[in-house]
């Protein structure tokens, strides 16, 4: 094999380790996060906010410190046999030689189709939250109106945002969530349903929602989100914990958008439940942030100031998956430990007898 394809191959065996090793990995960052969220109360939506993006973070990073560690520990393994060359007793190099190159475990081989399934697995969710992106934009292009009375109402709100420059604000017919869509250039997309039938101070409210986002730069943070969510799709634990992010993201949007407009909370409450009535079982997509988003019943009670219930369903951590990427990791590393001891307990041969040394001379 050429340099160029022994190092490929060296990359898809760090890689393919970094994706098992992220199992146990992210388990252990879940477990963390269920720990602190417990100990923050709900009422610190900003605190909960914070733990929630703190373990993403750490869920990003720890893929990219992992496979630079075993990338590096093969190519030293590489080279033990290389600096045993130079041993000047050639029993030693072999014993040597058998140590730092083991015959290839059972994980060691499945490596590559574990890649090849992760990269599939990528591109399909890639592609599935693509076409929902293309679905908005191409409403946004051809099936929506701008609303000129509704963008002098969203200026107005933006300077109370802190936000000096234009929003753009379209209707359409086909959707039935107000959404933020876009990152460079956002535009606050609304149903009509919402921009004429809605009241005027309801729709200030909806407006004001999108904007906070907005200051918020949750959009960007978003996005992110879906980065992290589409490259470990196969972890329960970065979707739960994203879901969560999400919630408090929306409970924390609703805190901001009546501190700023010194808003009704009951007002802004119906205008919520309003929105939910609109909703239809497809949801939007997860590239956008819509004022709908969250759990509903949560949000409102938190705005009211209403007690939260001891359970509900964002509060269950999914104990079930988590389990079982427990043990699957350590079914994988107890298979492989397995096929390391086996090899090794198997005895080297013994060297063929020099019988010339027991020979007298003539």
């Amino acid at each position: 094999m050429s340099p160029a394809a022994v190092e490929g191959w060296a990359w898809m065996q760090a890689l393919g380790w970094t994706l098992l090793h992220f199992l146990w990995q992210g388990l252990l960052v879940g477990s963390v996060f269920a720990g602190l969220r417990w100990l923050i109360p709900k009422q610190n939506a900003s605190a909960r906010y914070a733990n929630g993006l703190v373990a993403l973070a750490l869920l990003a990073l720890l893929p990219v410190a992992t496979i630079l560690v075993v990338h590096a520990r093969q190519g030293a393994e590489a080279a033990a046999p290389v600096l045993a060359v130079a041993a000047p007793v050639v029993q030693e190099f072999a014993v040597v030689e058998a140590v730092a190159a083991p015959t290839p475990g059972v994980i060691e081989a499945l490596l590559p189709s574990v890649v090849w399934a992760w990269l599939a697995g990528v591109l399909l969710v890639m592609g599935r939250s693509w076409y929902q992106w293309q679905r908005l934009v191409r409403v946004a292009r051809r099936w929506s109106t701008q609303h000129a009375e509704l963008e002098r109402a969203a200026l107005a709100l933006a300077e109370r945002f802190g936000l000096f420059r234009r929003i753009r604000v379209l209707v359409s017919e086909r959707i039935d969530t107000p959404t933020l869509i876009g990152w460079l250039k956002p535009v606050v997309l609304l149903p009509a349903a919402v921009a004429l039938g809605f009241p005027r101070q309801q729709v200030e409210l909806i407006l004001a929602h999108e904007l906070g986002h907005l200051r918020r730069y949750d959009h960007l943070v978003n996005l992110a989100q879906v980065l992290l969510e589409t490259l470990f799709f196969y972890h329960p634990v970065v979707h739960w914990i994203g879901r969560e992010v999400r919630h408090e993201r929306e409970i924390c949007c609703d805190a901001l958008v009546l501190h700023v407009t010194r808003g009704d909370p009951r007002q802004y409450a119906r205008t919520l439940a309003a929105l939910e009535e609109l909703r239809q079982p497809p949801t939007p997509s997860r590239l956008v942030l819509a004022a709908s988003g969250g759990v509903l019943v949560e949000r409102v009670r938190r705005i009211l100031g209403v007690p939260s219930a001891a359970a509900t369903a964002s509060g269950r951590t999914p104990w079930l998956p988590v389990a079982a990427a427990l043990t699957l990791a350590l079914g994988l590393v107890a298979m492989n430990r397995g096929t390391r001891v086996e090899l090794q307990a198997i005895p080297p041969a013994a060297p063929a007898a020099d019988w010339t040394l027991g020979a007298t001379r003539p």
